[in-house]
């Protein structure tokens, strides 16, 4: 049984399902913002179905992820411009 196929029945069961949702659509927000510059390819449609099918779990798993990669990332960029001001 996925998580899109649960009703809640109380009004904190409502706010639960919906926090969970967030974190869906957020992870979402996420992977169009990636594609946004460039073709869609098959690893995107993959990430896709991962975060929408698996359910709030995985979605909060790839968000993770996701923002370990991009300060990562921020923080080798910032690295290189550092290197480059110290050898000019």
């Amino acid at each position: 049984m996925g998580f899109w196929s649960l009703r809640p029945e109380t009004g904190l069961g409502w706010a639960l399902w919906s926090a969970c949702l967030a974190v869906q659509l957020l992870a979402v927000v996420a992977i169009v913002r990636e594609v946004r510059e460039r073709r869609i390819n098959g690893w995107d449609v993959v990430a896709l179905l991962f975060v929408t099918v698996g359910g709030p779990g995985p979605a909060l798993a790839f968000l993770a992820v996701h923002a370990f990669l991009e300060r990562r990332a921020i923080r080798k960029e910032r690295s290189a411009i550092a290197r480059a001001a110290r050898a000019h």
